[in-house]
């Protein structure tokens, strides 16, 4: 049988000639597809309330988003509603830092006494009749194993913070102060409580101190006897102490610390005591003890032999002054100037204090010597020379033209940042501004690196008046309201210097404005 031949179709020409496309594989990979710690890797940078919302997607997803790498860097505001906040503490293992007010979310009260979720960081805002249940919330967190950190504030409806506690101390702050006495482990606390209780002491009389953890402590009102027994039983490991009222040994308590690097304080009794601390760097002096001049002064005599001493080690130093205070007081910064050789300071500070209305309305205010000029300016001038190793110069007030030609060049010749305040007085802003341009551009001639900080630069009295200057001067229209104001010499951003107003507040702009010095 012969062999039939098949003819070549058209069709099979056009098949030939356009052959069927084949899918690409695919190049995406599902989030399923990932494996478990790629995809905690992903789940970490959703927020709080999204990361509970996907434990819906399924129930791989339900577990990973409980996952206790991810939850141990989340925190929850006080801004969260009460049933966020509820939802999260019954479910998520960890928390890096609750903030919560107590007195508006008092529905949670219970879910805290009996939460799983160990916090790290805890900072609560409590009314004084609710400090028992505070302590309990403490006593939960410290068997969890994860507390280092406590800041507690007592709820302060309109009244002095002192006259919140009667004189007859009730059961709940001496059991909330006990709890933080004897929870191990904490390495940070941050109390404002009014508490004088001598007779806790019988309380504690045998028992043995927990293993020293703390480094920072920061006391902001007075706070007998547990003031003395966190120093005495952290003496090893405090490194940051901030007080804001004197007590009995507390200056030889400090001065035993052998790891004190940065204090804050008052007045301290005997401060000469503190020249022992070898590794103390960072000072914070407060001399404006309201109604108790006399322990400033009394103190005197050991301030000045500390800042003596200690000028060779001290790199920061803060001091607050009264508007009014003696020419003693203000002198006393001429004790660093006093010390032979090169002092070590590289930021000094000075603050004087704007009295808030509770100083204002009573009786022994004097409106008068509150607005008095600073007079920190002259010991200033003189200690210049002496300090060749700084950077940072805050003198919170207006520059006088002879401090500024004190400031030659030759003497503090680091000098990068110098801040300034407007004069109380000053009408309109705008033209002072000008004014300070000019000035400050014959001190940037001398200190090329220099940037000046002008705080709280406030344009609105000139718009809502009728300010002859503003009116016939359009510039600096875009200047806001009421923020801070940077003088510098340079254009660009590669300045190694930071325009960051304060370090706590890294988001707070400044108005930058520059000035050319290369004109005559």
């Amino acid at each position: 049988m012969g062999s039939t031949k098949v003819p070549y179709c058209s069709s099979v020409k056009k098949a030939e000639a356009h052959p069927p496309t084949v899918a690409p594989a695919k190049s995406e990979m599902e989030l399923n597809c990932l494996p478990d710690h790629v995809l905690l890797q992903v789940m970490s940078h959703l927020d709080e309330d999204d990361l509970l919302e996907s434990r819906g997607v399924c129930r791989r997803w339900r577990d990973l988003a409980l996952h206790p790498m991810i939850w141990q860097n989340k925190s929850i505001y006080f801004f969260a509603s009460s049933d966020y906040i509820a939802i999260a503490l019954r479910l998520v293992p960890r928390l890096r830092c609750l903030l919560m007010d107590l007195t508006c979310h008092g529905d949670v009260w219970d879910i805290l006494l009996a939460t799983p979720t160990a916090i790290a960081d805890i900072t609560l805002l409590f009314d004084r009749k609710d400090a028992m249940l505070v302590a309990l919330i403490l006593a939960r967190q410290a068997a969890l194993g994860r507390l280092k950190r406590v800041t507690l504030r007592l709820r302060r409806n309109g009244t002095l913070w002192r006259d919140l506690l009667p004189r007859r101390l009730d059961r709940g702050p001496r059991a909330l102060l006990l709890q933080i006495c004897q929870t191990p482990g904490l390495q940070s606390v941050d109390l404002k409580l009014y508490v004088d209780d001598e007779g806790v002491l019988d309380v504690l009389a045998g028992k043995v101190p927990v293993p020293a953890s703390l480094k920072r402590l920061k006391c902001r009102d007075l706070l007998e006897p547990y003031l003395g027994l966190l120093l005495n039983w952290h003496a090893e490991t405090l490194e940051d102490v901030s007080l804001s009222f004197d007590g009995p040994r507390t200056t030889s308590l400090l001065a035993a610390m052998p790891r004190l690097r940065k204090l804050s304080c008052p007045m301290l009794t005997d401060m000469q005591l503190l020249r022992q601390c070898r590794s103390l760097t960072y000072l914070k002096l407060n001399l404006t003890v309201f109604d108790d001049a006399e322990a400033v002064e009394a103190g005197l005599p050991g301030a000045r032999l500390l800042l003596r001493s200690a000028a060779a080690r001290l790199e920061h130093l803060k001091i607050t002054y009264a508007p009014y205070s003696s020419p003693d007081v203000v002198d006393l910064l001429l004790s660093i100037g006093r010390r032979s050789g090169v002092t070590a300071l590289r930021s000094l500070r000075f603050m004087i204090m704007r009295w808030g209305p509770e100083i204002r309305d009573s009786e022994s205010f004097d409106e008068d010597e509150s607005e008095s000029p600073p007079p920190q300016l002259v010991p200033l001038a003189a200690i210049l020379p002496r300090l060749p190793l700084l950077t940072r110069l805050d003198i919170d007030s207006e520059a006088s033209d002879a401090f500024l030609d004190a400031l030659d060049g030759q003497v503090v010749p680091k000098l990068e940042r110098l801040d300034i305040r407007m004069p109380r007085d000053c009408a309109c802003h705008h033209s002072w501004l000008h004014v300070e341009e000019e000035r400050m551009r014959r001190v940037m001639k001398r200190y090329p690196r220099l940037h000046v900080f002008i705080q709280t630069v406030d344009k609105s009295t000139c718009r809502e008046g009728d300010c002859g200057f503003c009116k016939s001067n359009s510039c600096h229209a875009d200047m806001p309201d009421g923020l801070p104001c940077l003088l510098r010499s340079h254009r660009g951003t590669g300045c190694d210097v930071s325009h960051v107003v304060d370090k706590l507040f890294p988001d707070l702009p400044a108005f930058e404005i520059y000035i050319d010095t290369s004109s005559e």
